[in-house]
């Protein structure tokens, strides 16, 4: 030990293989704790005693620290490394056991294969236009066991016809209604089982249009109320000219 630096603590009754193998290295500096340390280091723990002595024992990385260190995290001012020890770590983030943080650590994970079983895994692929077992690329998958005809369309009833009539007995109104007014025939059918045009008629002739039928033949029927409207509007007014005539 370098007998300028200040001594490290005492190594307990039984270090561990990593602390023993870090005490018989020689001490090249005196870590230098941050000034945001106010309470100090504790190296209590045997892990915190290991990251001390690779602080003191180990090489600086002073222009390329690790991501850690270089936001100024960690309880020393300088990135220090062990080669060998601290699983690749640099001591700052071995301490408190947060070693798996540091960007000097390899991931962890399966080593690469060799490059000669790399290259002959890729020119197997290669060889492949896919991997066997597998159906062939763009058809459709086979069909569940048992499985039976798939949903039927929903079936759609004829449209009724539909032809243009004038409103009968409209007056003027009459020219105004845009030409596309019609009358939408009812299905013979409905109509022969309706019998009269009574309210149950009216409701089976509903039943057997669709949907847009059944707002067409609305529309009109709104035009042809508001014709009838206009039509004993006007014979109202010439009724009342014909009896001030009088």
């Amino acid at each position: 030990m370098n007998p300028a630096l200040p001594p490290l603590p005492a190594l307990p009754a039984n270090p561990s293989a990593a602390l023993a193998a870090l005490a018989a290295m020689p001490v090249v500096r005196a870590p230098a704790v941050r000034l945001t340390r106010i309470a100090g280091v504790n190296v209590a723990r045997s892990g915190n005693l290991e990251a001390l002595y690779g602080q003191a024992v180990g090489t600086a990385a002073v222009n390329a620290p690790c991501a850690h260190c270089a936001r100024n995290q960690g309880p020393w001012t300088l990135c220090v490394t062990v080669p060998g020890q601290l699983r690749g770590s640099c001591a700052n983030c071995h301490f408190n056991s947060e070693g798996a943080r540091c960007s000097f650590r390899a991931p962890v994970g399966p080593p690469p294969p060799p490059p000669a079983l790399a290259a002959a895994i890729n020119a197997a692929w290669a060889a492949q236009s896919q991997p066997p077992g597998l159906p062939p690329i763009g058809s459709r998958p086979p069909p569940p066991p048992n499985a039976g005809p798939g949903p039927r369309p929903p079936r759609r009833l004829a449209a009724a016809a539909i032809t243009t009539t004038p409103l009968p007995g409209a007056g003027p109104a009459a020219a105004r209604a845009p030409a596309t007014t019609g009358q939408i025939r009812r299905p013979r059918a409905a109509a022969d089982a309706a019998g009269p045009e009574t309210l149950s008629g009216f409701l089976e002739e509903a039943r057997g249009l669709t949907r847009a039928e059944r707002s067409a033949l609305t529309a009109q029927l709104h035009l042809r109320l508001a014709a009838l409207a206009a039509a004993n509007a006007e014979e109202e007014e010439e009724e009342e000219e014909e009896e001030e005539e009088e």
